[in-house]
């Protein structure tokens, strides 16, 4: 019998541990095809996603804190203008009368 290893070498045995895999993980040559190298690399590119999209959620919680203040401003500002305004009506019309 014929067994294929997870690394693709055939061997003729009847068990295979572990250990006889993971020797054949790293060679000499190029060690740039292990299974260790691209999980690595695999892991790399999971949470450099996640941190994006977490970032991307900081950010747009930030935005929309931001937007609330910016909203309150605008509504303070509005206030005091109407407000100033009023107090522009008052001295007029108590200027006039004081004429």
């Amino acid at each position: 019998f014929f067994f294929q290893a997870e690394d693709g070498i055939r061997d003729f045995c009847l068990s295979r541990g572990l250990g006889d895999v993971y020797k054949r993980q790293v060679h000499g040559d190029n060690p740039e095809h292990s299974d260790f190298r691209l999980l690595y690399y695999l892991l790399i590119g999971y949470f450099s996603v996640e941190l994006v999209k977490l970032s991307d959620s900081y950010y747009a919680d930030y935005q929309k804190m931001m937007r609330k203040k910016d909203k309150k401003r605008r509504k303070r500002e509005d206030e005091s203008k109407k407000l100033l305004a009023s107090a522009v009506t008052a001295v007029a019309f108590l200027s006039l009368i004081h004429i």
